[in-house]
């Protein structure tokens, strides 16, 4: 057990503003993989973690809570990163894995604010999902098979997987007053990363290259769609339309290579003025798709801005970008409560939880 568990608690990667955000990966063959489905990583390491008095792993798990699962309630329900974040295939299996999380780090710390989360994790099974469909059935104790998140249909079939993940999470939440207070919520409103294809940016330096993968999955990561070969002051333009002003990071999901010569960098432009820099490192082996974060944040009015990225690099060399991802380093979900209330969920990147 001890073995195992500091297995668990070291194949941990991230933080709260670098990929993968705290979380514990799922395959041994992926650095760039993460899913929903059977990620009960932290539930393991609280539970064993004070049953062992392993205060590390504790810790782990309130690592990956306090990171990517607290933003996973503010974003909405995913099915899997890889390293673009998936909402098709939303399945009771993954929703129970962040319930039962939350509410094991809550056992662990005492602090009510995990048994609150473990609460609105659960919403999904009430309706508070992309489908805007209560994928638990009281009346005849059913669970549905999942969700596609992008299309919001709904599969009605109810396998016993589905069923026994929709009781496990429900009757958890049911056994702590702060987890059942939070499981009937809807949000209202989110305020949280912006994904912008490569592709569909304008080009305005150089000629980068659109190009079609001739499949979407690597063998270790998948892409989001079509990529975009970037060479030497290639330039691509995208107008954001920002609602709130605040900190914001800007991170590119690209092909991290094995063999760099010189600088490999993309400079990030807002309206004409550079404020950050996304420095690429070269991988430890062989060339892999991950999501790569930038050097420092910049700061957005509310309003109409243009966004440009600029690759710097050697005459000879080339980088391939398939997204953009600009993330406010203050995030935020509006959750409407079954009697009018409404609770802000505030996920600061820099700070702590709310």
């Amino acid at each position: 057990m001890l073995k195992v568990g500091r297995g668990l608690a070291e194949y941990q990667y991230g933080s709260n503003t670098q990929f993968p955000f705290g979380a514990h990966l799922d395959w041994n063959g992926s650095v760039s993989l993460w899913h929903a489905y059977g990620s009960g990583q932290s539930f393991a390491l609280a539970r064993a973690g004070m049953l062992l008095h392993q205060n590390a792993w504790i810790a782990s798990a309130k690592q990956e809570a306090d990171q990517l699962f607290s933003h996973l309630l503010v974003t909405g329900m995913i099915n899997l990163m890889a390293p673009t974040p998936y909402k098709d295939g939303q399945i009771a299996y993954g929703v129970d894995m962040l319930t039962q999380g939350f509410m094991a780090v809550y056992q662990a710390t005492h602090d009510t604010r995990y048994a609150r989360d473990a609460g609105i994790a659960a919403s999904w099974f009430t309706g508070n999902n992309d489908a805007h469909f209560a994928m638990y059935d009281p009346a005849s104790g059913r669970g549905y098979d999942g969700l596609d998140g992008t299309t919001g249909k709904v599969s009605l079939n109810s396998g016993a997987e589905s069923t026994i993940e929709a009781l496990m999470a429900l009757q958890t939440v049911n056994q702590n007053a702060k987890a059942l207070d939070m499981v009937n919520v809807k949000t209202v409103e989110r305020h949280t990363a912006s994904i912008y294809e490569a592709e569909a940016c304008k080009i305005t330096e150089g000629t980068p290259q659109v190009i079609t993968p001739t499949s979407s999955w690597t063998g270790e990561a998948q892409y989001s769609g079509q990529i975009v070969k970037m060479s030497n002051n290639d330039q691509l333009q995208q107008d954001l339309q920002i609602a709130r002003k605040g900190e914001y990071i800007l991170s590119a999901a690209l092909i991290k290579p094995h063999t760099i010569t010189g600088t490999l960098a993309l400079e990030i432009g807002i309206d004409g003025h550079h404020v950050s820099t996304i420095q690429v490192q070269s991988s430890p082996d062989s060339d892999y798709l991950t999501l790569v974060g930038p050097r420092n944040s910049f700061s957005l009015t509310s309003g109409q801005h243009t966004l440009t990225v600029t690759l710097k690099a050697q005459a000879n060399a080339s980088l391939v970008v398939d997204n953009f991802v600009l993330q406010p380093l203050k995030e935020y979900a509006i959750f409407q409560q079954p009697n009018g209330t409404h609770f802000t969920l505030t996920h600061d990147l820099v700070g702590d939880r709310e």
